[in-house]
């Protein structure tokens, strides 16, 4: 959030234009939102990555709180920055066993990569926060480390497509 409320969330890019996939949890009350991407220099301290880095500018320009998503637009990025491949159809690409990876900055650690198996696929899944939001999605439970910051992170399938998003 550009008043410096909020915390730390990740989000990729799902499109040339710039358009970022994150969560409803993460832009939740924000209208704009700074976005780091990942230096040419490689990983770096998020104390370095806050202070010393110039973020670009986001607007949030659409919420799914039932699902948990939201879009932010970016203008500006490096024209070598590709969008992520999507995948289709959740429940026949993912099955129990598959291995799956995320990227996230867990407790503001920058592009951190997590492995782990599906345990289960839930369709119509219902959850609900600490805010006592309630939200519907397919949910891919898995066994990938997640915490703090990890939230609107991509989850990738072994054909390195995107078949979900860390929540």
């Amino acid at each position: 959030n550009t008043e410096g409320e909020g915390g730390i969330g990740t989000g990729f890019l799902v499109d040339d234009s710039g358009l970022i996939l994150s969560n409803w949890h993460v832009t939740y009350g924000a209208k704009e939102m700074f976005v780091w991407t990942l230096p040419k220099q490689g990983v770096v301290d998020a104390q370095i990555l806050f202070k010393d880095i110039q973020p670009y500018f986001g607007q949030v320009v659409a919420e799914n709180k039932k699902e948990d998503l939201a879009l932010i637009k970016v203008n500006g990025l490096p024209k070598d920055i590709k969008a992520v491949e999507l995948g289709s159809n959740v429940i026949e690409e993912v099955n129990i066993g598959d291995n799956v990876y995320a990227i996230g900055h867990p407790k503001s650690l920058p592009w951190s990569f997590s492995a782990g198996m599906v345990s289960q696929v839930r369709p119509n899944y219902i959850w609900t926060y600490e805010d006592e939001s309630e939200h519907e999605a397919t949910v891919i439970q898995t066994q990938a480390p997640m915490s703090t910051g990890n939230s609107g992170g991509p989850v990738f399938s072994s054909e390195g497509k995107v078949v979900g998003v860390f929540t």
